[in-house]
């Protein structure tokens, strides 16, 4: 008798499989659009700092998998072009809080129209009926995840 795993597990391996392919085509779709205007380090650091306002270089370090020294240098990158801040946490003088500026945010709010353009090309592709489920299924997952976080 073959053993056969379990739903969640073969669902698993699909959303494994299925987010880098997602990745590279948003990002593929990005560089064509920006260009040398922004690195994807730099997009991926902009989009958590926006959804964790006043984080720490350690946070944005330990989100993007790279050690402090190269997160701080793609901050650096960040705050010189003017899209980020560095303030004293009032906490605690010894740490730095990143936030997105005005123009940080007008940044971000482009590549994120890019990332949705770029998407929409394919599921318009799709019947209703099977972006009514992608959408469903996702939705599912992120509150599950959400849950988990808790």
């Amino acid at each position: 008798m073959v053993a056969t795993e379990p739903t969640s597990t073969i669902c698993s391996r699909e959303i494994l499989e299925s987010i880098p392919v997602v990745m590279h085509y948003i990002r593929k779709g990005i560089r064509r659009e920006l260009g040398d205007k922004a690195s994807v380090p730099q997009i991926r650091a902009l989009s958590f700092i926006r959804r964790n306002p006043s984080t720490t270089l350690t946070t944005v370090s330990e989100y993007l998998a790279v050690s402090n020294a190269t997160t701080s240098s793609i901050v650096d990158r960040l705050v010189k072009k003017g899209l980020v801040t560095r303030s004293e946490d009032p906490n605690e003088r010894r740490c730095l809080q990143l936030t997105l500026t005005q123009k940080g945010q007008e940044e971000y709010k482009v590549v994120e129209e890019l990332a949705i353009s770029e998407l929409t090309k394919v599921l318009m592709r799709l019947p209703d009926d099977q972006v009514k489920q992608i959408q469903a299924g996702l939705r599912i997952l992120k509150e599950a995840l959400e849950e988990e976080r808790k």
